[in-house]
């Protein structure tokens, strides 16, 4: 489900299984997670599922981007690092976690302003959608 784009308030996601576009309010997505095992996540931003069934779990990334990343990949990557320190900004962050993002520094490769819009994915045709 790319992000297809993203403001100070919302999120339009796009679903990779049915094409739905569906608009997300920022503040209620939270950064960060606990695995059933006790484990910190610290990069992850956990999606509502789309009506289809289908869910997305975000991952920001805090190191550069590789030169060979270009296009929408690379364009992704840095809407997600920016929904990441968003999160931070809003206080929007996992309660046990909160001492790892304050001694985190920010991510690198975002995009320079908000609000961040890429053009809708266009899947090759042919592809097995289902779950």
């Amino acid at each position: 489900m790319p992000i297809i784009q993203l403001t100070e308030t919302l999120v339009t996601q796009q679903c990779v299984v049915c094409d739905a576009e569906r608009d997300i309010q920022v503040d209620t997505l939270t950064l960060g997670m606990l695995t059933p095992g006790g484990v910190e996540d610290t990069v992850s931003i956990l999606m509502p599922r789309c009506a289809c069934g289908a869910y997305e779990q975000l991952v920001r990334s805090l190191e550069a981007a590789p030169l060979s990343m270009q296009g929408h990949p690379l364009e992704h990557r840095k809407a997600v690092n920016a929904l990441g320190e968003r999160l931070k900004s809003l206080g929007n962050t996992h309660e046990q976690l909160v001492h790892n993002f304050a001694a985190e520094p920010p991510a690198s490769n975002l995009p320079s302003v908000l609000p961040f819009k890429v053009s809708k994915v266009k899947r090759p045709l042919g592809r097995n959608n289902k779950l």
